[in-house]
């Protein structure tokens, strides 16, 4: 309780508080249970439950609850640089870039807390339910301090920022990668940043101008007040070029991520490294060398002379980013390889349907499980958002085909985009098998036209 104003109440100092809880799925017997608002459970409801004391929340609950937390686990975080990355915006290759540019350096050890998974010192744990409060959060810290890390990056979407997963934490620098739906949630994370970096690109910003705090680093495209600004952007197939100007110095950039939409990733990710002191000759030589996240906007090799790109797009937004991104270093058609599967509602394969075929040249459905049960709805669904459309459409079930079918019909310069996870298993198995999956079926079919001595690329 050190930390915490204690006001009335009954104190028993012999009283054996075994954890800390705060909602119904949590260990009461014998917990302090810490009321928060929409928790689903009362301060009378838990100590019927076996709560052995009860703290109430005040003006601020989740502060109490991350106080409460940082004492039981000792304050990890205190010996360690904190790196938040937040926002509606895709932040995996901004937190890919940073443990890249941070391992590199002399002295540290990274770990990463994103809702994807946990790494640290070569340990990674396996992706399950994501964290429900700040105490989950603080007992990964505890274990990532022992294990010796200097630096954590925190990847919270809007789901951790409703949680208040951020709650008794101090970040030494916290990068927005996009608006944030929740004023009072966006302002503690503000209030608890030593350092924040802004897109300046990004409209949305100006509704939140209010809370926005001064010590702030901004970052854009062609903004000359910003403090970090790209010039001479030059995209290509496989990476992107830019140079980053600030302040009296100018450095080249050489990102091996392909898509436009990348370039803020990769200046939120330089952003961040100069506000922790990184040198730049530094970062610009970790990021000539270091690789995309695995089915983030990734280039496979393939022996032919178009492009293949894999990305996990689930939802029409980020579909969208990925179509846009790909079109702009597309020389011939662009040809969309649209997994269907029976997970999300109605309306979200509907908009992804029209995304597809309002961006791409192509579209190829298909989903190994389509054959199933529900087939019909499935397709019906992605077909109604392609309904005020006259492109070329074609579905097939067999994911093996539909490669195939793709990699028939493209030519020099077209771009192959796979989006979208083929089904439920392939959504909760690791991203690599899926990978290898469709680099396995692209190696078959130039095997077979080797074999029929067939050149690639009509």
């Amino acid at each position: 309780m050190a930390g915490l104003p204690l006001e009335g109440g009954r104190l028993d100092p012999e009283l054996e508080i075994n954890s800390i809880s705060a909602a119904a799925e949590d260990e009461l017997y014998g917990s302090a249970f810490v009321e928060l608002p929409g928790s689903g459970l009362t301060g009378v409801q838990a100590r019927n439950l076996g709560a052995a004391a009860i703290v109430p929340g005040g003006e601020d609950p989740w502060k109490t609850l991350g106080v409460m937390a940082g004492n039981w686990f000792c304050h990890p975080a205190r010996n360690m640089t904190l790196i938040c990355v937040a926002g509606d915006g895709e932040g995996d290759l901004v937190v890919h870039l940073m443990r890249a540019m941070l391992e590199r350096m002399p002295h540290t050890r990274v770990g990463t807390v994103a809702p994807n998974g946990i790494r640290f010192r070569g340990v990674e744990l396996p992706r399950g339910r994501w964290m429900d409060s700040c105490v989950q959060l603080q007992a990964v810290l505890r274990r990532m301090a022992d294990a010796r890390c200097t630096h954590v990056i925190i990847q919270l979407d809007q789901t951790g920022m409703e949680r208040r997963l951020y709650s008794g934490l101090r970040m030494s620098v916290t990068a927005l990668t996009g608006p944030v739906s929740g004023r009072e949630e966006l302002s503690g994370l503000l209030c608890a940043s030593d350092t924040v970096v802004l897109n300046l690109d990004e409209k949305d910003w100006e509704d939140y101008a209010d809370i926005i705090p001064e010590h702030t680093f901004t970052y854009s495209e062609n903004k000359t007040c910003a403090d970090l600004t790209a010039k001479n952007l030059r995209l290509y197939p496989g990476h992107m070029e830019f140079e980053a100007v600030a302040v009296g110095h100018v450095q080249r950039i050489h990102l091996p991520v392909p898509g436009g939409f990348s370039l803020y990733h990769g200046l939120c990710a330089l952003s961040c490294g100069l506000c922790l002191g990184l040198k730049w000759e530094r970062m610009a030589r970790v990021m000539r060398c270091v690789q995309g996240p695995q089915g983030r906007m990734e280039v496979l090799s393939v022996p032919a002379a178009y492009t293949v790109v894999l990305d996990r797009a689930d939802c029409p937004q980020s579909l969208e980013k990925l179509l846009t991104s790909a079109r702009e270093f597309t020389a011939g058609q662009l040809v969309c390889v649209l997994g269907c599967n029976e997970q999300g509602a109605s309306a979200v394969r509907v908009g992804m349907g029209s995304v597809a075929e309002q961006l791409s040249d192509r579209v190829v459905l298909t989903g190994s499980n389509l054959t199933r049960r529900g087939r019909t709805d499935i397709i019906n669904d992605v077909r109604e958002g392609m309904g005020a459309w006259q492109r070329p459409c074609v579905v097939e079930a067999d994911r093996s085909k539909a490669v195939r079918y793709a990699l028939e019909q493209a030519g020099p310069g077209d771009v192959i985009v796979f989006a979208g996870p083929p089904d439920e298993q392939a959504e909760k198995s690791a991203q690599p098998d899926e990978r290898e999956f469709i680099r396995s079926c692209i190696c078959a079919h130039h095997r077979i036209l080797k074999e029929k001595r067939i050149p690639t690329g009509r």
